[in-house]
């Protein structure tokens, strides 16, 4: 699995300025894909099925 350290890693190498926000922000949109699912009309079945596969910390 690829991790936070992972992604900061590679964003210090190729010179990405705050990097820890970034993932910070996606983060905090990727808890809140069941309501923008349900917001764009995702069938129910479909938004949980992908959201089992969401990983966030």
């Amino acid at each position: 699995m690829i991790t936070r350290d992972d992604f900061l890693t590679v964003a210090k190498q190729m010179n990405i300025k705050k990097a820890s926000n970034i993932v910070d922000q996606v983060n905090v949109a990727v808890k809140k894909w069941e309501r923008y699912a349900a917001e764009s009309g995702v069938d129910s079945r479909l938004r949980n099925s992908i959201g089992k596969t969401l990983i966030t910390n």
